[in-house]
């Protein structure tokens, strides 16, 4: 079923900090079809809530780093993601719904959108 990912995504924000829970009308599985692609809703299911770096968590899920982080950086410019760069470094961590995905979409949301 197409919407597995973001039923997926959907549990796994619910279990962050002001979570995102499920609601009778499944209108928050829309609010994500339109922020993620299913590939970028399926890269955010990797993430940690705790920064890592794209190696570390590569070697967790068995994926190409140099893809992953690839992914992560074009996410992290859509606001999908946290990526912060410290002492040479690059981190990358999940982004919750709220204090997070929300106000970094902010400049992207259109009528349909703020519908949801």
């Amino acid at each position: 079923m197409k919407d597995d990912v973001y039923v997926k995504l959907r549990e796994y924000l619910n279990r962050l900090p002001l979570g995102f829970p499920a609601t009778p009308s499944g209108v928050e599985l829309e609010i994500q079809k339109k922020l993620f692609t299913e590939e970028e809703a399926e890269t955010a299911l990797l993430l940690s809530p705790l920064p890592e770096e794209v190696d570390r968590i590569a070697a967790r899920c068995g994926v190409d780093s140099g893809e992953l982080d690839e992914k992560l950086e074009n996410m992290s410019r859509k606001g999908l993601a946290y990526r912060i760069r410290r002492q040479g470094k690059t981190y990358n961590n999940s982004a919750p719904f709220m204090i997070g995905l929300y106000e970094y979409s902010l400049k992207k949301i259109d009528k349909e959108l703020a519908a949801l």
